[in-house]
């Protein structure tokens, strides 16, 4: 990703908090990829947490899968973890699995900080794909 790709991407997904210091950052991640990938997501925990809800073949209304593509993508998921969720099936039960993503630093002007995502998400054909992604900062950034 070039210099200028990324400070965009950086822009886009960092606010200044209102109460902070101008060196710190407030975590907007899952605000913004609902922005950029659709429907049938939803942000709970004051931005903590993400929710896809999938279209399953009993349901009206849902995400689609070129959605739930998007959110990963836009979310840094690594393909080891987006695989596992594409591939699992009714019997599979719900699964987990975690990764790390940095934001910030660099021309920013924000802190550079280190999230933990966390990720669950269970699949039915009735149901489709269900997916929870929390997040938290895993280190203080550097002020």
């Amino acid at each position: 990703m070039n210099k200028a790709k990324s400070a965009s991407l950086l822009f886009a997904v960092l606010t200044l908090s209102a109460c902070s210091t101008p060196q710190s950052a407030e975590f907007t991640l899952f605000e913004e990829s609902v922005t950029a990938c659709g429907h049938d997501m939803n942000v709970a925990d004051e931005g903590l947490t993400l929710t896809i809800d999938m279209k399953g073949q009993e349901e009206w209304d849902g995400a689609l899968l070129r959605d739930i593509k998007c959110a990963t993508k836009f979310l840094q998921t690594p393909t080891y973890i987006s695989e596992s969720m594409y591939s699992t099936t009714a019997l599979s039960g719900r699964q987990t699995d975690s990764y790390k993503i940095m934001l910030g630093g660099g021309d920013t002007g924000f802190a550079e900080t280190e999230y933990l995502i966390e990720m669950s998400w269970t699949y039915h054909p009735d149901d489709g794909l269900d997916i929870i992604f929390h997040s938290s900062p895993t280190i203080e950034p550097n002020k």
